[in-house]
């Protein structure tokens, strides 16, 4: 099925809430680290620390992470288990988790095209070895590495990349996501220009293209 359409949540932000056993008066947060285990054993100790940041400026927010199809809530819960704040796991349905979130923090992916045609207000991360990264950067001359960026042709969505990765940008970045009204509003009308953009053809294909598209001509 074409992404666009998949991009529908079958639950509302109060029923989910009580499924998953959150407080109703609290914001709820997305800490998205990947769905394969080499990409949270990097990405999700920076996102924690981020969210122990903002938990000390705010305190009417909550953290939930994804469990992916692919992991164990055990691997999951190694990470959060040492964080001085709670973050709840789930495994539910991803679009439903989405909505019910105020901002979401995520790895670069295909989550963040999920997110995207949800229209919620994200930032976007991504840490790899420095080797990598540098023969990457050696290779593929991209402007940005979000494919929501790369559709819109523009930076949509604050993209922290590498070494720009840390605790400090991205609690700061979540902060205005979650208290910048005009600046959530802009991302929102922008995502959902690039939902129609997608919607216009089969979503997955054109996603596909688009992504090929942009290394081919990197190269």
């Amino acid at each position: 099925h074409p992404l666009v359409k998949d991009a529908v949540n079958n639950l509302d932000k109060a029923s989910f809430f009580q499924n998953e056993d959150l407080n109703r008066n609290k914001i709820l947060i997305g800490l998205f680290p990947g769905s394969r285990k080499s990409e949270i054993e990097r990405n999700f100790p920076t996102l924690i620390k981020a969210a122990e940041l903002l938990a000390e400026q705010k305190d009417n927010i909550q953290f939930i992470t994804p469990i992916a199809p692919t992991l164990s809530k055990e691997f999951i819960q190694k990470f959060t288990a040492n964080s001085n704040i709670k973050i709840s796991t789930t495994p539910s349905n991803i679009y439903d988790l989405i909505h019910a979130c105020e901002a979401i923090a995520a790895a670069s992916g295909t989550v963040t095209l999920q997110i995207t045609l949800m229209q919620t207000p994200m930032l976007i991360m991504y840490k790899i070895s420095p080797v990598t990264y540098h023969l990457l950067k050696f290779f593929i001359k991209i402007n940005y590495v979000g494919i929501t960026n790369v559709i819109a042709g523009e930076e949509i969505c604050k993209e922290f990349i590498q070494n720009d990765a840390t605790p400090d940008n991205i609690a700061r970045e979540l902060n205005k996501l979650l208290s910048d009204k005009n600046y959530t509003q802009k991302m929102k009308i922008e995502m959902m220009k690039v939902r129609e953009l997608l919607g216009k053809k089969d979503g997955s294909f054109e996603a596909a293209k688009i992504a090929a598209k942009m290394i081919l001509q990197s190269t």
